[in-house]
């Protein structure tokens, strides 16, 4: 009866797993994206996880303020050939990782869940660098 205890104690134990926590610089964040196919609704998930980072925020993250000062919905406006380059083939060299669940076919516009980890630290420098948002402190 001991052994029994002790074995369930311990797959109990080997199975519970830490949250998943990001690198210095970086943010974990769970986007859905919709689309026809498989890639085009994980281009949507990825292309609304960097405009919630530009114009919302993250709550309860390192990032719970908008990434673009301001009215940030007038940011990208203004700058509307810069982010359509961004969105086209930029954003994905800030992805460090990615995980995506099921693609949903069967709803109206097939859908998925993508868990990305995205750099911060140098989509923040490149934003700076290209005078789309000020250097702190600035």
């Amino acid at each position: 009866m001991k052994q029994l205890i002790f074995m369930l104690l311990l797959v109990q134990v080997i199975s519970c797993q830490r949250a998943k926590s990001a690198p210095t610089g970086s943010i974990v964040i769970k986007s859905i994206g919709y689309g026809p196919t498989i890639a085009a609704a994980k281009k949507n998930a990825m292309e609304n996880a960097f405009k919630n980072i530009f114009t919302k925020g993250i709550p309860n993250s390192n990032q719970s303020m908008p990434m673009l000062s301001g009215d940030a919905e007038q940011v990208l406006k203004q700058n509307n050939t810069y982010f359509s380059k961004f969105f086209d083939k930029g954003m994905q060299e800030y992805i460090v990782s990615q995980n995506a669940g099921g693609f949903d076919a069967l709803s109206r516009s097939g859908n998925i869940s993508v868990e990305y980890v995205i750099n911060l630290a140098s989509l923040r420098t490149r934003l700076e660098n290209d005078g789309i948002i000020r250097k702190f402190g600035l």
